[in-house]
């Protein structure tokens, strides 16, 4: 008998982007069971026909996790059904590996595990007619012709696959399910097809739409929403008129969001539904073919009424229906999406005065919940990758949101473990493609010591430090004597990237060579690796370089920080890098403050803007001025329309050749400058046990926030009373605050858990 499951897969030539459904009945007891499951790539699992699990975690190919079930079954026979997705084609969120399943049935009376008595059958109404992505990082489009489901292959007895080792549990729970979000119709009309042999996607965005009214369209008495879904209020469709090849329909589901589309209706045999989706509608059509992205999937119907739920979470607004019938009625009960979300405690809770400003920590909060799944995703309409840049805006905005530091480690360790032999970390992970990014592997370093210092958890650091000092060791390989300064990588393949700017976006900087913004980076990862493990040595070589970086690249006649030797062009990110790391000497602040508030330099974006605000509230109270009126005219867009999230820039959709995400985590800014600024809420020694209460001057009448913290919460209210404010602060008595306002003349008083604090 064997003692562990074996990897097994379908005889025969394996297939990239296939369905393959692996079966097993069993006898149980009146009991309580487990189910562990595991795949390369993806699974839905089903036990007497009824969803129990979805969701294989980001792993990697030799350290494979399960996910698990505990069920209580009655007693008699059950059939588990599992349908695994094999993606075998390299992503920017998956590294292509051998097709696998592994299971183990968890029973009282022993255990049932994957082995050749599995019975397994390819899923052939799943199309592998097209295999187009849907962009670089997401995968494949899906096509499914639902006439093939009542001609199955035979089952089979499975066959060993190639085997790997016994998979781990998953670090972070399943995703689960929110309530169903109802679609709106708000427009609809019939279509020419100008494209059939293209992917869907671009026969979508090239057909021809002649907009009706709703009355042209659909028959009889119907809701335009599915708010109460049900056959009393369906979408029927009027008798196809001769010159059209199909319906469309344009769909609206209220708010940005993430998960599975879902269908209920009632289609003739042979009735191809395209279904784009997107976050855009200002095209007066859903944008769903942009750069050879493809937001697009097919439905081809069996004939009377079905239910279709996607395989593949999305994320969008809008979903587009192209709808081409053949002879028989059209119906439409529900076009719905069953969000897909991360397990998450409460989030904490804030409130002030500033109207604006609530509303852009409300689309933040919501931005950054839904940029978290399996790991932190950049965004999840078009990439739902794990970037190092990327997740520590999103770690160090959610800290103060959510407890969910297990879900920061594991992020963090998926990256980690993206180690090259360039000594930089892979762009993405789990990923082999993708040009990497230098500074990057810097910011998970300093994420590292972030989590240290916030979580006041160290194992994390423990098991990441060799990494760590792979990368730092490296750099400091490229040390040139003469200058002070560490040169760039010169290998080739990698990205030169610092923001999305022209002239530092990867433009610049020359391979081999040191440059301002390189040098600032790792300035701070030094300062902050060498705090955090209390390594001298480091912090030495990190106050060396502080010097030599103002020597080369400060500009005296022009009172500004150069960004490369000879290139003119000058940046808000390196003067506030230079700022907030302490190169600019006092005799010189002034001057760099000043081309700020000029404008003087091309602008920073949203990726690294947290540094503006970081190092201008140290520089007196006229620089601190100036950021709440940066924070509106950055963000203030995001929130005057009708978007519920934070965008990846300040543009919106019409950024990045139209494809500029609307949900970009990176842009959540607003919630830690809530935090972070008015309240002034900042760990000074790690898991917050000495914490800093300094607020920025204060506007308004009030202003109230609660932080999780390690050993509970701390709450913090300012309000402004006859003759000043009033500043209560209440927590755990394991914690010692700061306080230390930017004015505290402002003050009649400031208490913690009922004691002075001045």
């Amino acid at each position: 008998m064997k003692d562990n499951p074996l990897w097994i897969w379908r005889a025969g030539e394996t297939l990239t982007h296939e369905f393959v459904r692996f079966k097993r009945t069993f006898t149980s007891n009146t009991e309580s069971v487990e189910i562990k499951l595991s795949a390369d790539t993806d699974f839905v699992a089903f036990l007497d026909g009824k969803e129990i699990m979805r969701g294989q975690f980001s792993d990697y190919p030799e350290e494979k996790t399960f996910s698990s079930v505990n069920l209580n079954l009655n007693e008699g026979e059950h059939t588990l059904e599992v349908s695994v997705y094999y993606c075998g084609i390299e992503f920017q969120t998956y590294i292509a590996a051998p097709p696998g399943f592994w299971a183990e049935i968890k029973l009282k009376s022993g255990s049932i595990i994957s082995d050749e008595q599995w019975l397994c059958r390819r899923e052939t109404a799943y199309l592998r007619d097209r295999i187009d992505k849907v962009t670089p990082q997401m995968g494949f489009a899906v096509g499914y012709d639902a006439r093939l489901e009542d001609s199955p292959e035979p089952w089979e007895n499975a066959v060993p696959a190639e085997q790997r080792p016994q998979p781990s549990a998953r670090p972070v729970p399943l995703l689960e399910n929110g309530a169903i979000v109802p679609g709106k119709l708000v427009n609809q009309g019939y279509f020419r097809r100008n494209n059939h042999d293209c992917a869907y996607a671009l026969s979508c965005a090239t057909d021809s739409l002649f907009a009706m009214q709703p009355h042209q369209v659909l028959e009889g008495d119907f809701s335009t929403s599915f708010a109460a879904p049900g056959p009393e209020a369906p979408w029927k469709f009027k008798s196809l008129p001769s010159g059209f090849d199909g319906y469309f329909l344009t769909i609206d589901l209220g708010q940005e969001i993430v998960g599975l589309e879902q269908f209920e209706w009632e289609l003739p045999a042979g009735t191809i539904v395209d279904i784009a989706y997107g976050e855009h509608l200002t095209d007066c059509r859903v944008r769903c073919e942009i750069s050879d992205r493809f937001f697009a999937d097919r439905y081809i119907a069996k004939g009377g009424r079905q239910t279709y739920i996607m395989p593949r979470r999305v994320g969008l607004r809008y979903m587009e229906l192209h709808i081409i019938p053949t002879a028989g009625d059209v119906v439409i009960y529900a076009a719905d999406l069953r969000p897909r979300r991360v397990v998450l405690p409460p989030p904490s809770v804030f409130s002030c005065d500033d109207d604006k400003l609530m509303a852009m920590c409300r689309n933040s909060v919501r931005t950054l919940e839904l940029c978290m799944h399996e790991h932190y995703e950049d965004c999840p309409w078009r990439e739902q990758a794990l970037y190092a840049y990327d997740s520590r805006n999103q770690i160090l905005y959610g800290d103060y949101i959510w407890d969910n530091y297990r879900f920061v480690a594991a992020s963090l360790e998926l990256l980690g473990k993206g180690l090259r032999e360039e000594g930089v970390l892979t762009l993405c992970a789990p990923a082999k493609i993708g040009p990497p990014i230098g500074i990057f592997s810097f910011a998970w370093i300093m994420e590292i010591c972030e989590y240290v210092l916030y979580s006041g958890d160290r194992s994390l650091l423990d098991r990441m430090e060799s990494v760590c000092r792979v990368i730092i060791d490296r750099v400091l390989t490229r040390f040139d004597a003469d200058s002070g300064l560490y040169a760039t990588p010169p290998e080739k393949g990698l990205w030169h990237f610092y923001e999305w700017r022209i002239g530092i976006c990867g433009d610049g900087a020359t391979p081999g060579k040191p440059d301002a913004l390189y040098n600032l980076y790792f300035l701070e990862t030094l300062d902050q690796f060498a705090k955090t493990t209390g390594d001298s040595a480091l912090q030495s070589k990190a106050d060396a370089l502080r010097g030599a970086i103002f020597k080369a690249y400060y500009n005296p006649e022009r009172g500004c920080m150069m960004t490369y030797d000879g290139k003119p062009e000058t940046f808000e990110i390196t003067q506030v890098l230079a700022l907030y790391n302490g190169c600019i000497p006092e005799s010189e602040r002034q001057k760099v403050i000043n081309g700020l508030v000029k404008n003087e330099h091309v602008e920073i974006s949203s990726s690294s803007i947290r540094y503006y605000f970081a190092a201008l509230t140290k520089e007196g109270p006229a620089a601190r001025k100036l950021l709440a009126e940066k924070l509106w005219n950055h963000f203030g867009r995001m929130v005057q329309g009708n978007s519920t999230t934070m965008w990846e820039t300040e543009i919106g959709e019409d950024d990045f050749e139209k494809a500029g995400s609307l949900c970009h985590g990176w842009s959540a800014l607003p919630v830690w400058y809530f935090y972070a600024l008015k309240l002034g809420l900042k760990p000074l020694t790690s898991g917050w046990k000495t914490f800093e209460i300094a607020p920025v001057e204060f506007s308004g009448n009030f202003a109230y926030g609660e932080v999780p913290v390690p050993d509970g919460k701390i709450s913090l209210r300012i309000e402004r009373k006859e003759g000043g404010l009033v500043l209560e602060c209440t927590g755990p008595e394991s914690l010692s605050p700061v306080f230390r306002p930017w004015a505290p003349e402002e003050y009649i008083s400031a208490a913690w858990n009922g004691r002075n604090m001045m």
